[in-house]
Protein backbone atom coordinates (compact mmCIF):
# COMPACT_ATOMS: atom_id res chain seq x y z
CA UNK A 1 0.00 0.00 0.00
CA UNK A 2 1.11 3.40 -0.91
CA UNK A 3 2.41 5.77 2.03
CA UNK A 4 0.67 9.53 2.24
CA UNK A 5 4.11 11.00 0.77
CA UNK A 6 3.84 8.33 -2.06
CA UNK A 7 -0.08 8.96 -2.47
CA UNK A 8 0.79 12.66 -2.54
CA UNK A 9 3.13 12.56 -5.09
CA UNK A 10 1.49 10.29 -7.25
CA UNK A 11 -1.63 12.81 -7.66
CA UNK A 12 0.72 15.05 -8.97
CA UNK A 13 1.99 12.89 -11.89
CA UNK A 14 0.49 13.83 -15.29
CA UNK A 15 -0.99 11.22 -17.07
CA UNK A 16 -0.04 10.61 -20.75
CA UNK A 17 -1.44 11.63 -23.78
CA UNK A 18 -3.58 13.69 -21.52
CA UNK A 19 -4.93 16.97 -22.89
CA UNK A 20 -6.18 19.89 -20.39
CA UNK A 21 -7.40 23.08 -20.93
CA UNK A 22 -9.34 24.33 -18.10
CA UNK A 23 -8.35 27.25 -15.41
CA UNK A 24 -7.38 24.98 -12.75
CA UNK A 25 -3.28 24.73 -12.12
CA UNK A 26 -3.67 21.08 -12.41
CA UNK A 27 -0.45 18.44 -11.60
CA UNK A 28 1.61 21.53 -10.20
CA UNK A 29 2.89 21.66 -6.52
CA UNK A 30 0.15 23.61 -4.63
CA UNK A 31 -2.35 23.28 -7.21
CA UNK A 32 -4.98 20.60 -7.74
CA UNK A 33 -4.29 16.50 -8.52
CA UNK A 34 -5.76 13.74 -9.42
CA UNK A 35 -7.67 11.05 -6.38
CA UNK A 36 -7.65 7.08 -7.64
CA UNK A 37 -11.27 7.74 -7.77
CA UNK A 38 -12.92 7.40 -11.09
CA UNK A 39 -15.50 6.08 -12.85
CA UNK A 40 -16.39 5.12 -16.99
CA UNK A 41 -19.44 4.95 -19.13
CA UNK A 42 -18.61 1.00 -18.55
CA UNK A 43 -18.03 1.05 -15.03
CA UNK A 44 -19.29 -1.82 -13.17
CA UNK A 45 -22.02 -1.73 -10.76
CA UNK A 46 -18.87 -2.31 -7.43
CA UNK A 47 -17.04 0.88 -8.71
CA UNK A 48 -20.14 2.78 -9.37
CA UNK A 49 -21.47 2.19 -5.58
CA UNK A 50 -18.12 3.44 -4.60
CA UNK A 51 -17.99 6.73 -6.44
CA UNK A 52 -21.51 7.59 -4.70
CA UNK A 53 -20.30 6.76 -1.56
CA UNK A 54 -17.07 8.68 -2.37
CA UNK A 55 -18.92 11.30 -3.02
CA UNK A 56 -21.10 11.50 0.20
CA UNK A 57 -18.20 11.42 2.23
CA UNK A 58 -16.33 14.94 0.18
CA UNK A 59 -19.01 16.72 -1.06
CA UNK A 60 -21.47 16.77 1.54
CA UNK A 61 -21.10 18.84 4.83
CA UNK A 62 -20.02 16.36 7.94
CA UNK A 63 -20.70 13.44 5.57
CA UNK A 64 -24.22 13.83 6.64
CA UNK A 65 -26.08 12.76 3.21
CA UNK A 66 -28.74 10.59 4.71
CA UNK A 67 -30.14 13.86 6.82
CA UNK A 68 -29.70 16.24 4.08
CA UNK A 69 -32.01 13.87 1.95
CA UNK A 70 -34.52 12.91 4.45
CA UNK A 71 -34.63 16.56 4.96
CA UNK A 72 -35.24 17.28 0.73
CA UNK A 73 -31.72 18.89 0.53
CA UNK A 74 -30.11 16.37 -1.07
CA UNK A 75 -31.26 14.08 -4.31
CA UNK A 76 -29.63 11.58 -6.84
CA UNK A 77 -29.71 12.24 -10.06
CA UNK A 78 -31.57 10.07 -12.48
CA UNK A 79 -28.73 8.16 -13.17
CA UNK A 80 -27.57 8.59 -9.52
CA UNK A 81 -23.85 9.16 -10.31
CA UNK A 82 -23.61 13.07 -10.68
CA UNK A 83 -25.82 14.33 -7.81
CA UNK A 84 -24.87 16.75 -4.97
CA UNK A 85 -21.27 18.75 -6.07
CA UNK A 86 -22.52 21.95 -5.32
CA UNK A 87 -23.85 20.87 -1.18
CA UNK A 88 -20.59 22.12 -0.03
CA UNK A 89 -19.18 25.74 -1.23
CA UNK A 90 -15.52 26.34 -1.73
CA UNK A 91 -14.82 22.41 -1.47
CA UNK A 92 -11.10 21.69 -1.96
CA UNK A 93 -12.43 18.82 -4.42
CA UNK A 94 -13.65 18.60 -7.81
CA UNK A 95 -14.91 16.79 -10.83
CA UNK A 96 -13.08 16.51 -14.04
CA UNK A 97 -15.27 15.17 -17.07
CA UNK A 98 -13.18 14.09 -20.17
CA UNK A 99 -13.89 12.29 -23.68
CA UNK A 100 -11.88 8.65 -23.91
CA UNK A 101 -11.61 7.01 -27.22
CA UNK A 102 -12.14 3.42 -25.54
CA UNK A 103 -14.57 4.14 -22.50
CA UNK A 104 -16.73 7.28 -24.20
CA UNK A 105 -16.17 9.21 -20.63
CA UNK A 106 -14.49 9.50 -17.33
CA UNK A 107 -15.02 11.22 -14.64
CA UNK A 108 -12.62 11.61 -11.95
CA UNK A 109 -12.32 13.35 -8.67
CA UNK A 110 -9.43 16.04 -7.75
CA UNK A 111 -8.19 17.25 -5.22
CA UNK A 112 -6.59 20.80 -3.94
CA UNK A 113 -3.16 20.31 -2.74
CA UNK A 114 -3.03 23.29 -0.96
CA UNK A 115 -5.26 21.97 1.52
CA UNK A 116 -3.79 19.02 3.53
CA UNK A 117 -6.97 17.65 5.64
CA UNK A 118 -8.39 17.18 2.19
CA UNK A 119 -5.47 15.01 0.98
CA UNK A 120 -5.75 13.29 4.33
CA UNK A 121 -9.24 12.73 3.63
CA UNK A 122 -8.53 11.69 0.37
CA UNK A 123 -5.61 8.85 1.44
CA UNK A 124 -7.97 7.66 4.16
CA UNK A 125 -10.24 6.23 1.84
CA UNK A 126 -7.96 5.04 -0.44
CA UNK A 127 -7.01 3.16 2.59
CA UNK A 128 -10.00 1.84 3.35
CA UNK A 129 -10.86 0.67 0.04
CA UNK A 130 -7.85 -1.34 0.61
CA UNK A 131 -9.10 -3.36 3.46
CA UNK A 132 -12.84 -3.23 2.06
CA UNK A 133 -13.05 -2.87 -1.47
CA UNK A 134 -16.73 -1.92 -1.42
CA UNK A 135 -17.63 1.31 0.94
CA UNK A 136 -21.41 0.70 1.08
CA UNK A 137 -23.08 -2.59 1.46
CA UNK A 138 -25.92 -1.57 1.15
CA UNK A 139 -25.92 0.73 -1.57
CA UNK A 140 -24.45 -2.07 -3.49
CA UNK A 141 -26.78 -4.62 -2.70
CA UNK A 142 -29.74 -1.62 -3.78
CA UNK A 143 -27.66 -1.06 -7.19
CA UNK A 144 -26.58 -4.48 -8.00
CA UNK A 145 -30.15 -5.36 -7.48
CA UNK A 146 -31.37 -2.64 -10.05
CA UNK A 147 -28.68 -3.34 -12.74
CA UNK A 148 -29.90 -7.10 -12.44
CA UNK A 149 -33.93 -5.56 -13.13
CA UNK A 150 -32.38 -3.54 -15.76
CA UNK A 151 -30.32 -6.69 -17.57
CA UNK A 152 -33.74 -8.54 -17.46
CA UNK A 153 -36.00 -6.02 -19.19
CA UNK A 154 -33.76 -4.93 -22.11
CA UNK A 155 -31.47 -7.91 -22.65
CA UNK A 156 -34.14 -10.29 -21.77
CA UNK A 157 -37.39 -8.57 -22.76
CA UNK A 158 -39.01 -9.16 -19.52
CA UNK A 159 -42.03 -7.78 -18.09
CA UNK A 160 -42.47 -6.39 -14.48
CA UNK A 161 -44.28 -9.47 -13.40
CA UNK A 162 -42.12 -11.64 -15.15
CA UNK A 163 -38.72 -9.88 -13.36
CA UNK A 164 -40.55 -10.05 -10.38
CA UNK A 165 -41.06 -14.70 -10.63
CA UNK A 166 -37.77 -14.67 -12.44
CA UNK A 167 -35.64 -13.17 -9.56
CA UNK A 168 -37.84 -14.79 -7.18
CA UNK A 169 -36.64 -18.36 -8.71
CA UNK A 170 -33.21 -17.35 -8.80
CA UNK A 171 -33.33 -17.23 -5.21
CA UNK A 172 -35.39 -20.24 -4.78
CA UNK A 173 -32.91 -22.24 -6.98
CA UNK A 174 -30.02 -20.92 -4.91
CA UNK A 175 -28.48 -19.63 -8.96
CA UNK A 176 -25.70 -16.87 -9.42
CA UNK A 177 -27.18 -14.12 -11.84
CA UNK A 178 -24.34 -13.40 -13.48
CA UNK A 179 -24.24 -17.38 -14.88
CA UNK A 180 -27.78 -17.07 -16.00
CA UNK A 181 -28.61 -17.44 -20.16
CA UNK A 182 -31.00 -17.38 -22.13
CA UNK A 183 -31.89 -20.68 -21.80
CA UNK A 184 -31.77 -20.20 -17.99
CA UNK A 185 -33.99 -17.02 -18.15
CA UNK A 186 -36.77 -18.98 -19.90
CA UNK A 187 -36.63 -21.71 -17.66
CA UNK A 188 -37.09 -19.77 -14.60
CA UNK A 189 -39.83 -17.61 -16.34
CA UNK A 190 -41.64 -21.24 -17.37
CA UNK A 191 -41.38 -22.59 -14.05
CA UNK A 192 -42.25 -20.02 -12.12
CA UNK A 193 -44.07 -17.34 -14.07
CA UNK A 194 -46.16 -19.39 -16.07
CA UNK A 195 -46.69 -22.96 -14.70
CA UNK A 196 -48.65 -25.99 -16.17
CA UNK A 197 -51.94 -25.73 -14.88
CA UNK A 198 -52.17 -27.82 -11.32
CA UNK A 199 -55.43 -26.62 -9.36
CA UNK A 200 -54.85 -23.44 -7.37
CA UNK A 201 -51.18 -21.98 -8.63
CA UNK A 202 -53.18 -22.41 -12.53
CA UNK A 203 -55.92 -20.17 -10.96
CA UNK A 204 -53.34 -17.78 -9.14
CA UNK A 205 -51.90 -17.40 -12.37
CA UNK A 206 -55.14 -16.76 -14.52
CA UNK A 207 -53.73 -18.53 -17.58
CA UNK A 208 -55.52 -21.55 -17.98
CA UNK A 209 -59.21 -20.72 -16.23
CA UNK A 210 -61.94 -20.95 -18.88
CA UNK A 211 -63.52 -17.30 -17.70
CA UNK A 212 -60.44 -15.38 -18.99
CA UNK A 213 -61.03 -14.11 -22.09
CA UNK A 214 -59.11 -13.80 -25.13
CA UNK A 215 -56.94 -10.68 -25.98
CA UNK A 216 -57.39 -9.02 -29.28
CA UNK A 217 -54.19 -9.41 -30.52
CA UNK A 218 -50.90 -11.54 -29.82
CA UNK A 219 -47.17 -10.71 -30.67
CA UNK A 220 -44.83 -13.46 -31.05
CA UNK A 221 -41.65 -12.47 -31.01
CA UNK A 222 -38.75 -15.76 -32.02
CA UNK A 223 -35.77 -14.91 -30.66
CA UNK A 224 -32.49 -16.95 -30.75
CA UNK A 225 -32.84 -18.59 -27.59
CA UNK A 226 -36.56 -17.77 -26.47
CA UNK A 227 -40.00 -17.01 -27.74
CA UNK A 228 -41.92 -14.46 -26.24
CA UNK A 229 -45.78 -13.56 -26.63
CA UNK A 230 -46.84 -10.40 -25.19
CA UNK A 231 -50.64 -10.13 -25.65
CA UNK A 232 -52.79 -7.09 -26.02
CA UNK A 233 -54.26 -7.04 -22.52
CA UNK A 234 -50.21 -7.23 -21.13
CA UNK A 235 -49.99 -10.64 -20.29
CA UNK A 236 -46.90 -12.48 -21.28
CA UNK A 237 -45.56 -15.55 -22.07
CA UNK A 238 -42.41 -17.44 -22.53
CA UNK A 239 -40.81 -20.42 -24.13
CA UNK A 240 -37.76 -21.53 -25.46
CA UNK A 241 -36.87 -21.76 -29.00
CA UNK A 242 -36.42 -25.19 -29.30
CA UNK A 243 -37.98 -27.13 -32.47
CA UNK A 244 -40.28 -28.60 -30.44
CA UNK A 245 -41.78 -25.32 -28.33
CA UNK A 246 -42.10 -23.37 -31.64
CA UNK A 247 -45.40 -25.22 -32.36
CA UNK A 248 -46.88 -24.92 -28.87
CA UNK A 249 -45.91 -21.27 -28.34
CA UNK A 250 -47.75 -20.34 -31.52
CA UNK A 251 -50.68 -22.53 -30.32
CA UNK A 252 -50.45 -21.39 -27.23
CA UNK A 253 -51.02 -17.82 -28.47
CA UNK A 254 -53.66 -18.72 -30.86
CA UNK A 255 -55.62 -20.20 -27.43
CA UNK A 256 -55.80 -16.83 -26.07
CA UNK A 257 -55.76 -14.04 -28.43
CA UNK A 258 -58.26 -13.70 -31.18
CA UNK A 259 -54.90 -13.00 -33.99
CA UNK A 260 -51.04 -13.50 -34.11
CA UNK A 261 -48.63 -11.57 -35.20
CA UNK A 262 -45.01 -13.57 -35.36
CA UNK A 263 -41.71 -11.73 -35.44
CA UNK A 264 -38.48 -13.09 -36.57
CA UNK A 265 -35.84 -11.36 -34.06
Amino acid sequence: MMTFEEFKAGSLERPSDFGYHGDKALCEPGGWGFTPFAINRDSEVMHNCNWIAIKRRLFVDDGDWLNKKEEGEAQDDEDGLDSFEDLKEDAPYDILDCGHWAVGWTRQILVDHSDENALRQCYSLYQAMQDEPILDDELFYEMEYADQILTLTNCYDCSADEVEWVMYGIGEEGKDFESQNDDDITWLINHYAYPQPDGDRAVEHKWYTDDKPKADHAVVTIYKEHVRIRFSDNRTAGFPTKDDWRGPALSFAGQWAKTVEVIEA
